[in-house]
C-alpha cells in the first residue's frame, strides 16, 4: 500500500512539475521550451529573421531550433524573438504599427509587431511578408494624441519639407514614442516631422 502511495505522490510531483513549467512557458517567464514557436534573428552571422521552433535546450543555456525547411541551428536565447508578450514600453505582438527607417532610409511602411527579443527589439512584418528587426522609438502608433495635443485625425498644415516651405494640408496618421509625429498628404506621401512644423487647420487663432 505504501509504495502504491509514494508512486501517486511521485506522479502527482512531476505532472505537477510539468504543469508549473508549462505555465511558466505561457507567462514569459524567461524559461524556453521545446516546440515553442520562435524567430531566429542571425544566422551564421547574416540577418534572416526566420520562423522556427525550439527543438531541444542544452545543458550550456544554449538552444537547438529548427527552421520551417527542416534545417536545425544552435543558437542563444538573446539571439531569439518570441511570437507573443509585450515590451516594457507597451508594445505588444500582434500590433499595427508603421515603421519609419529601414536601413538608414526614410520609408514609413505599415507593419505589424511579429516577435519580441528579450532586450526589446523588436521584429515587424511589412505588407510584402518582409521582416525588419527595429527599436520601439522608430515606431509610430496610430491612435493617441502628443503631450502638446496633436493627435491622430487632427488636420494640420504642414510648414516645412526637407527644409523647404510648402504648407501642405495633410492629416496626423501616427504618432511616434519621441512626439514625433507622422502625417499624410493629399497625394497619399507621408512626412515624420515635429509638432512644431504644424499649423492647426483652423480658420481661429
Amino acid at each position: 500500500m505504501k509504495k502504491i502511495l509514494i508512486k501517486a505522490s511521485l506522479a502527482f510531483s512531476v505532472v505537477l512539475s510539468m504543469s508549473s513549467l508549462s505555465q511558466a512557458c505561457e507567462n514569459n517567464q524567461g524559461r524556453w521550451c521545446t516546440n515553442e514557436r520562435v524567430i531566429i534573428g542571425f544566422i551564421n552571422g547574416f540577418q534572416y529573421n526566420y520562423e522556427s521552433t525550439i527543438v531541444g535546450v542544452l545543458r550550456d543555456g544554449e538552444i537547438m531550433v529548427q527552421l520551417l525547411d527542416g534545417r536545425n541551428f544552435r543558437t542563444n536565447s538573446s539571439n531569439l524573438a518570441r511570437e507573443r508578450g509585450c515590451t516594457e514600453d507597451g508594445r505588444c505582438v500582434g500590433d499595427q504599427a508603421i515603421i519609419s527607417r529601414i536601413s538608414g532610409a526614410e520609408y514609413n511602411y505599415q507593419s505589424k509587431i511579429v516577435g519580441i527579443f528579450s532586450n526589446d527589439d523588436l521584429i515587424v512584418e511589412l505588407k510584402d511578408h518582409r521582416r525588419v528587426r527595429t527599436r520601439t522609438g522608430n515606431l509610430a502608433v496610430q491612435g493617441g494624441c502628443t503631450i502638446d495635443n496633436r493627435c491622430v485625425g487632427d488636420t494640420v498644415i504642414i510648414q516645412k519639407i526637407n527644409g523647404y516651405n510648402y504648407n501642405y494640408s495633410s492629416k496626423i496618421v501616427a504618432i511616434f514614442p519621441t512626439g514625433r509625429v507622422l502625417v499624410e498628404l493629399k497625394d497619399g506621401r507621408k512626412v515624420n516631422t515635429n509638432t512644431n512644423n504644424l499649423a492647426v487647420g483652423s480658420n481661429c487663432k
